[in-house]
Protein backbone atom coordinates (compact mmCIF):
# COMPACT_ATOMS: atom_id res chain seq x y z
CA UNK A 1 0.00 0.00 0.00
CA UNK A 2 2.70 2.50 1.00
CA UNK A 3 4.88 1.38 -1.89
CA UNK A 4 2.04 2.02 -4.33
CA UNK A 5 1.46 5.54 -2.93
CA UNK A 6 5.17 6.34 -3.16
CA UNK A 7 5.27 5.02 -6.73
CA UNK A 8 2.32 7.21 -7.74
CA UNK A 9 3.84 10.29 -6.08
CA UNK A 10 7.21 9.58 -7.69
CA UNK A 11 5.58 9.14 -11.08
CA UNK A 12 3.66 12.43 -10.74
CA UNK A 13 6.80 14.31 -9.70
CA UNK A 14 8.71 12.74 -12.60
CA UNK A 15 6.01 13.75 -15.09
CA UNK A 16 6.01 17.29 -13.70
CA UNK A 17 9.80 17.59 -14.00
CA UNK A 18 9.81 15.98 -17.45
CA UNK A 19 7.20 18.49 -18.63
CA UNK A 20 9.43 21.38 -17.51
CA UNK A 21 12.42 19.91 -19.35
CA UNK A 22 10.45 19.26 -22.54
CA UNK A 23 8.92 22.75 -22.41
CA UNK A 24 12.32 24.41 -22.16
CA UNK A 25 13.87 22.18 -24.81
CA UNK A 26 11.06 23.03 -27.20
CA UNK A 27 11.58 26.77 -26.82
CA UNK A 28 15.38 26.42 -26.92
CA UNK A 29 15.09 24.51 -30.18
CA UNK A 30 12.62 27.04 -31.61
CA UNK A 31 14.98 29.86 -30.62
CA UNK A 32 17.65 28.45 -32.92
CA UNK A 33 15.52 29.40 -35.93
CA UNK A 34 14.52 32.87 -34.76
CA UNK A 35 15.80 35.85 -36.71
CA UNK A 36 16.07 39.23 -35.07
CA UNK A 37 14.57 42.22 -36.80
CA UNK A 38 16.88 44.72 -38.37
CA UNK A 39 15.87 48.23 -37.44
CA UNK A 40 16.74 51.18 -39.61
CA UNK A 41 18.48 54.21 -38.25
CA UNK A 42 16.13 56.73 -36.67
CA UNK A 43 15.42 59.81 -38.75
CA UNK A 44 15.53 62.09 -35.72
CA UNK A 45 17.36 61.70 -32.45
CA UNK A 46 15.08 62.14 -29.48
CA UNK A 47 16.06 63.33 -26.07
CA UNK A 48 15.07 61.82 -22.76
CA UNK A 49 14.71 63.42 -19.36
CA UNK A 50 16.34 61.75 -16.35
CA UNK A 51 14.89 62.74 -12.98
CA UNK A 52 17.03 62.10 -9.90
CA UNK A 53 15.03 62.86 -6.75
CA UNK A 54 16.66 64.26 -3.62
CA UNK A 55 14.61 63.98 -0.45
CA UNK A 56 14.38 65.27 3.09
CA UNK A 57 17.44 67.23 4.22
CA UNK A 58 18.59 70.36 2.42
CA UNK A 59 22.22 69.18 2.37
CA UNK A 60 21.20 65.97 0.60
CA UNK A 61 19.15 67.90 -1.95
CA UNK A 62 21.99 70.34 -2.65
CA UNK A 63 24.50 67.47 -2.96
CA UNK A 64 22.19 65.61 -5.34
CA UNK A 65 21.76 68.78 -7.44
CA UNK A 66 25.54 69.21 -7.66
CA UNK A 67 25.94 65.59 -8.76
CA UNK A 68 23.24 66.11 -11.39
CA UNK A 69 25.05 69.21 -12.60
CA UNK A 70 28.31 67.25 -12.89
CA UNK A 71 26.54 64.48 -14.79
CA UNK A 72 24.98 67.01 -17.15
CA UNK A 73 28.43 67.91 -18.47
CA UNK A 74 29.43 64.38 -19.40
CA UNK A 75 30.05 64.31 -23.14
CA UNK A 76 27.79 61.39 -23.98
CA UNK A 77 24.86 62.83 -22.04
CA UNK A 78 24.76 66.27 -23.66
CA UNK A 79 23.18 65.04 -26.86
CA UNK A 80 21.03 62.32 -25.34
CA UNK A 81 19.32 63.53 -22.19
CA UNK A 82 18.47 66.34 -19.81
CA UNK A 83 19.16 65.68 -16.14
CA UNK A 84 16.91 67.20 -13.51
CA UNK A 85 14.86 66.32 -10.51
CA UNK A 86 12.27 67.35 -7.98
CA UNK A 87 13.22 68.58 -4.53
CA UNK A 88 10.60 68.47 -1.82
CA UNK A 89 10.70 70.32 1.48
CA UNK A 90 13.62 72.57 0.62
CA UNK A 91 14.12 76.02 2.09
CA UNK A 92 14.14 78.78 -0.48
CA UNK A 93 17.34 80.19 1.06
CA UNK A 94 19.26 77.06 -0.01
CA UNK A 95 17.98 77.19 -3.56
CA UNK A 96 20.57 77.87 -6.23
CA UNK A 97 18.95 78.25 -9.68
CA UNK A 98 22.20 77.28 -11.42
CA UNK A 99 21.92 73.70 -10.12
Amino acid sequence: MILTILTVIGTLVGIYLAWGVIYQLLYAFAGCFWKSRTWGKAATTRRIAVFVPGYREDAVIVNTAQLRQAARFEAWMQDVCDVGGPAEAMDSSDFDPRL
